[in-house]
């Protein structure tokens, strides 16, 4: 038989066991027999054999001798889909299929493709065979896409070498930084609205979220020009910050909710933050990507989503980028993006996605939007695409939705119902409407696309090893946040500095600095902020007579050029006398700006000093406010191959705090540095109150015994 007739035969064997199951169905209902066990397996039986008509008409045989009364069967069944495409009335660019009922050709022309698809089908029903079909041909047409893939489907399409692929620990972007042509004020708005609506964040929380991106788009110079960015680590320090100085009312709460949110996009999604300028997506829109999002959280799935459509949309619109098809994004699973829950909340209005899903046609952004559960799909997208293409469903509502969108009668819903769907051989059927050239609903047979998913993360990797190196070269690392704010204030100092020098010159300086001891034992100071004073005396080789020696020292405190500080050992010990340099004191010294490393007050950085000094005599590579992930450590060390943080706690307000930080940037193991033995119970129980596993990976140490 040669294959036109097999594919003729098997077109009216199809529709054969369509009619017969709509002929049941009828029966059933006349004779009020729709629960009768031999009417719902005849049915099963036809949908799992419709292309074997001696066992269909065998249970229809069964069903008209049992139901009465008797019913002539006939053989030519009306199709429920008439009339049928016939000639090229359906035809296109982009070959998909066949029509089950005539045989020609279906395909869908590129500008059809650019005014959007709907695909819907049940697992395994052949979405992703018929996405790999329009996917393949977009490639051999020379059209970019953008496939965001949620389940590692469309990275096997790396082996053509004209695909990218991407997942959150590769991919690099800066959601703060516009797109090329965008206004920065037009922008940080977009922002602000689409990660409000994400994260559920209302109208005041929004408030703070916008004061602090235009804060910080002002302290990095982006309003005067400047092309540095903040980042989303940014933020949430902008946030930290004003959140110190607002610490009651209603601003509190509001910064509260922004801060959690910024956090908890940054805990999942850190790797992709961390840049001034990422990855270039205008560059992306000319290329083939595939970006996976599985591992991700729902919300930071979304907001990444939502945020780089918004981020094109603005790059098109800005830029008056309007024409045909220029490049489609697929969403397989596209419920995250289109949530039907989310397209319209009284609280947060219309989402920013169905607000430019309608308008980003054209500015020639195809979308080819894909789910298993068309009842979860936001109206907006339903209702705004060309091409609707429903694949076998699972029944129930979402064949009830699917039916209301094709605008099915209910003799097609049935015939709906036995769609083919065998993986196995790779045939699949569809009904499909197209708003435009042929508005009925049809049914199509799928092209088969054999093809195998045996491409590996570890091919991936040696796949875009190049790649990335090529492209991480030309990324913008992070500007601290700190550092903007330590040149701000370094400017204003030097300003005020400066208003000093003036002050002084117009008083003509009552004295000249004295040139001799006083500034001896501050630059003694400066260098070793931690001897005490009888080796600070031998060190400077002062007079003997303590008098004297004492005459200076009381000199410093009496001018305000230090600060004394008395450090105790405990009960029975001596206690050391130190000093610290006062700004006034740098100023009569004429001293270069200088910090003690460290961090906190005085007191919290000597006992950081001495803890280094003691690992490092042990043969420990120990550093102070060593770095691990977010956290900074007081002291930090590999010690027997684990990360161990070193965290002094003169109080324990901030313990729980710093054991949870330090485990979450992986810290293996936490000594906890405490001033005596006697609080180390009390500091037990508040750990244990909290998290008694976490007392498993501390050691408590008396802070003395780092003195030995």
């Amino acid at each position: 038989m040669t294959d036109s007739k097999r594919a003729k035969r098997d077109v009216d064997d199809r529709n054969y066991a369509f009619q017969a199951y709509l002929h049941i169905q009828n029966l059933a209902n006349t004779t009020n027999s729709s629960d009768h066990p031999l009417v719902k397996r005849a049915l099963i039986i036809i949908k799992r054999f419709p292309n074997n008509r001696a066992i269909i008409d065998k249970y229809l045989s069964a069903v008209e001798k049992h139901l009465k009364p008797k019913i002539v069967v006939e053989k030519n069944f009306p199709n429920p889909f008439e009339p049928n495409p016939t000639g090229d009335a359906v035809d296109g660019d982009l070959k998909l299929g066949t029509v089950m009922h005539s045989g020609v050709p279906f395909g869908l022309n590129l500008d059809e493709l650019g005014e959007h698809t709907l695909i819907t089908g049940r697992a395994g029903a052949g979405k992703t065979t018929l996405i790999y079909i329009i996917l393949t041909q977009l490639l051999q047409q020379g059209i970019p896409f953008w496939a965001f893939d949620f389940k590692q489907d469309y990275r096997h399409l790396a082996k053509t070498g004209q695909v990218l692929v991407f997942d959150w620990e590769t991919f690099c972007f800066n959601p703060l930084r516009p797109p090329l042509g965008v206004n920065p004020q037009v922008w940080m708005q977009a922002f602000t609205n689409v990660f409000c609506q994400v994260y559920w964040l209302l109208s005041g929380t929004e408030g703070v979220i916008l004061e602090q991106v235009n804060k910080l788009y002002t302290d990095y110079g982006v309003f005067s020009g400047k092309d540095v960015y903040p980042t989303m680590f940014d933020l949430y320090e902008s946030l930290k910050g004003y959140h110190l100085d607002r610490q009651y009312g209603r601003t509190a709460g509001f910064l509260e909710s922004a801060m959690n949110r910024v956090n908890k996009c940054l805990i999942s999604i850190a790797n992709v933050f961390n840049y001034d300028k990422g990855f270039s997506i205008e560059e992306f829109l000319t290329k083939n990507v595939v970006f996976e999002m599985e591992g991700f959280l729902i919300e930071n799935q979304t907001f990444l989503l939502n945020i780089i459509l918004r981020y094109v949309f603005q790059y098109r619109i800005s830029n008056n980028q309007r024409s045909g098809l220029k490049h489609v994004f697929l969403f397989d699973e596209a419920k995250s993006v289109y949530s039907k829950e989310r397209e319209f909340t009284k609280e947060l209005g219309v989402s920013e996605i169905a607000q430019f899903t309608s308008k980003i046609r054209e500015f020639g952004e195809g979308l080819i939007v894909a789910d298993q559960m068309p009842t979860k799909l936001a109206d907006s997208i339903k209702a705004n695409v060309y091409t609707v293409i429903c694949m076998s469903q699972s029944g129930g509502p979402n064949l009830t939705e699917m039916s209301r969108a094709l605008g099915l009668t209910p003799q097609q819903e049935d015939a709906c119902r036995i769609l083919k769907s065998d993986k196995s051989t790779q045939e699949f059927e569809a009904v499909v409407k197209l708003s435009g050239k042929w508005p009925k609903p049809f049914i199509i047979y799928v092209t088969p696309c054999p093809f195998k998913k045996d491409v590996t993360t570890q091919d991936i990797q040696r796949y875009m090893a190049p790649i990335l190196v090529d492209m991480k070269g030309r990324l913008i690392p992070r500007t601290e946040y700190k550092l903007i704010q330590d040149a701000k204030q370094k400017k204003e100092q030097e300003k005020e500095a400066e208003k000093r020098k003036q002050k002084q010159e117009e008083a003509k300086q009552k004295e000249e600095v004295e040139g001799n001891i006083l500034i001896q034992i501050l630059t003694n100071i400066r260098d070793h902020p931690f001897v005490d004073q009888k080796t600070r005396i031998q060190m400077l080789t002062l007079p003997s007579s303590s008098s004297t020696t004492d005459k200076y020292f009381k000199e410093l405190v009496a001018r305000g050029f230090v600060t004394v500080h008395y450090i105790g050992f405990g009960k029975g010990q001596s206690t050391k006398v130190l000093y610290e340099i006062t700004e006034q004191g740098k100023e009569f010294a004429k001293m270069d700006k200088f910090g003690i490393p460290g961090k906190g007050d005085f007191k919290h950085k000597f006992w950081q000093h001495v803890i280094k000094n003691f690992f490092e005599v042990l043969g420990y590579k120990a550093e102070i406010e060593k770095r691990y992930g977010f956290k900074n450590v007081d002291v930090g060390l590999d010690m027997n191959g684990k990360k161990t943080a070193v965290e002094v706690e003169l109080s324990s307000d901030h313990l729980i705090e710093n054991i949870q930080k330090d485990l979450e940037a992986g810290c293996e193991k936490i000594i906890i540095a405490i001033p005596n033995q006697r609080v180390i119970n009390a500091y037990k129980k508040k750990i244990e109150f909290y998290n008694k596993e976490f007392l498993e990976k501390i050691e408590f140490r008396v802070l003395t015994d780092f003195l030995s």
